[in-house]
């Protein structure tokens, strides 16, 4: 990962290497790694909506992150969304919502429950974000029923880092 990272700025390797490095550090690595990887990758391919998408859900794990920077943020993703129907796409919008105070437009978002299940295989993460849906829309014991699948270190590291600092009264105990 070394000659990777050393490798991010050569040209004609350089999508290769920011590639790589997010296919094989995004699990350990710090949030503003990822960031700087995306916005790298995303001026190499403004237009690529996953990156975009990419971008805005990292932009979104930032705990310090402004009221109108959220907002904007929403309009974003949800912009994004009405183009492009796909879990990751749901999930940012969703996370944008919940964040400017809007759980009923993140429940929309995500769409039917018995799909989120799906979630606990691909991105832990994911399924605490549709738990936050369903509390912040008074859904407690489903939350709860939800929240009890998630296993924190199957988490990547920023994401598990961030939403027990964005959710941290409802995070889930470290088993560790």
């Amino acid at each position: 990962c070394h000659v990777l990272e050393r490798q991010m700025e050569a040209p004609g390797i350089k999508r290769y290497a920011l590639d790589k490095l997010l296919q094989h550090r995004a699990s350990s690595a710090p949030l503003a790694e990822l960031r700087l990887w995306i916005s790298k990758l995303r001026k190499i391919h403004a237009d690529d909506p996953n990156l975009q998408n990419a971008g805005l859900y990292f932009d979104l794990l930032d705990p310090n992150i402004s009221k109108s920077k959220i907002a904007s943020i929403a309009k974003q993703a949800s912009a994004l969304l009405s183009k492009h129907n796909e879990q990751s796409f749901r999930i940012t919008a969703a996370l944008a919502h919940l964040l400017n105070q809007e759980p009923d437009k993140a429940l929309l978002t995500l769409g039917e429950i018995s799909d989120w299940h799906s979630f606990r295989e691909t991105r832990p993460a994911w399924l605490f974000i549709c738990a936050q849906t369903l509390r912040r829309n008074q859904d407690t014991q489903t939350a709860k029923r939800l929240e009890s699948e998630i296993i924190p270190e199957k988490m990547d590291l920023a994401e598990r880092h961030s939403l027990a600092s964005l959710f941290p009264e409802n995070f889930p105990n470290s088993t560790q």
